[in-house]
């Protein structure tokens, strides 16, 4: 194995047990308790391109994170609003399914209102 396979196993075993460190911590916040490990998946996973090799990606935080305070140079700008656009995304599937979820549960209410009704 290559080194720049071990170093993405390690970024996805880090980014499983940041999701699974948020979730549990997240206990009593239920709502939170999806949408941070979500959001911290889409963040631990988006590869970017690190520099100009074509080849070697990193987590597109830690190209975001360099760019903006380690390059003089650097322009996090793409990078920053990629992972906006991709955070407002996993935000927007998360409310998708809560919208869903209580759809579902006022049908059933109404459904079980309109049987005593009858």
């Amino acid at each position: 194995m290559s080194d720049y396979t071990i170093a993405w196993i390690v970024v996805g075993a880090a980014g499983l047990g940041v999701c699974v460190a948020l979730f549990l911590a997240l206990r009593r916040w239920t709502a939170a308790r999806i949408l941070a490990p979500l959001v911290a998946a889409t963040w631990f996973f988006i590869p970017w391109r690190f520099q100009d090799d074509p080849e070697h990606y990193a987590p597109a935080f830690v190209v975001l994170l360099f760019r903006g305070l380690f390059e003089p140079d650097g322009e996090p700008g793409v990078v920053g609003r990629t992972l906006a656009l991709a955070t407002a995304a996993a935000v927007a599937v998360f409310l998708i399914g809560i919208g869903t979820r209580t759809l579902v549960r006022i049908a059933g209410r109404w459904r079980r209102r309109q049987g005593r009704a009858s």
